[in-house]
């Protein structure tokens, strides 16, 4: 098919309705490690979804580490019982969930990027857009449109391996990153590009049907 001469790229983004009104400080106190969250999918199959590793290197490098699965994960909790600092939480509705992500400082976005994987690193995973949208900044490893995004918006921060991820925050002014994603967080909901979609649907409309 030959693409028509006008075409939109519309991410997975978040909704920004469903956002806390206002992006709260961070929960991390003074002289405490920064939190760490991951929400969405989970598995135990060793595929791109089989996190175990990134979650227990995160942990094991001192990251405090939340993890909301999208649905049970008994894997996952028998991880959790054997690893301090890592925990994982219940299931929340996709809105009340958003609405607790502000209180982290950094969302965890990668995949296992083993072989069965390696074709997903040209995908932005909806995570990413919905972090952001709530004020985090993102925690990247080996994924060439994540690393992208990051080097682009400013947005966060790129590891090569999870457990990497605490020196590379003890570099890096979070307070001064958080700002800036605060910011930026309206470029990463449906409705701060809900404009161009319109446009592109006005345009279409009104378009001469070839015969």
């Amino acid at each position: 098919h030959t693409p028509p001469a006008r075409r939109l790229l519309f991410a997975n983004y978040a909704l920004e309705r469903d956002l806390a009104p206002a992006a709260v400080e961070a929960g991390r106190g003074r002289g405490r490690p920064p939190r760490v969250v991951y929400q969405g999918s989970l598995s135990a199959n060793g595929s791109h979804y089989d996190l175990r590793d990134h979650f227990s290197d995160i942990a094991g490098s001192g990251l405090p580490l939340d993890v909301y699965p999208n649905r049970e994960a008994a894997a996952y909790h028998e991880l959790a019982a054997r690893t301090p600092g890592l925990r994982v939480m219940a299931t929340e509705e996709p809105a009340a969930l958003l609405r607790r992500l502000p209180a982290y400082d950094v969302g965890w976005t990668s995949f296992n990027t083993g072989l069965n994987a390696a074709h997903l690193d040209t995908a932005l995973p909806n995570k990413a857009f919905e972090y952001l949208a709530s004020g985090l900044p993102i925690a990247v490893g080996a994924h060439r449109a994540l690393e992208r995004l990051v080097a682009e918006e400013g947005v966060g921060v790129v590891v090569e391996r999870p457990g990497d991820l605490r020196a590379a925050l003890e570099e890096t002014d979070l307070g001064a990153l958080r700002a800036r994603v605060l910011e930026r967080r309206h470029r990463f909901t449906v409705e701060g590009h809900i404009g161009a979609l319109v446009e592109l649907y006005r345009a279409t409309a009104g378009s001469p049907v070839p015969a």
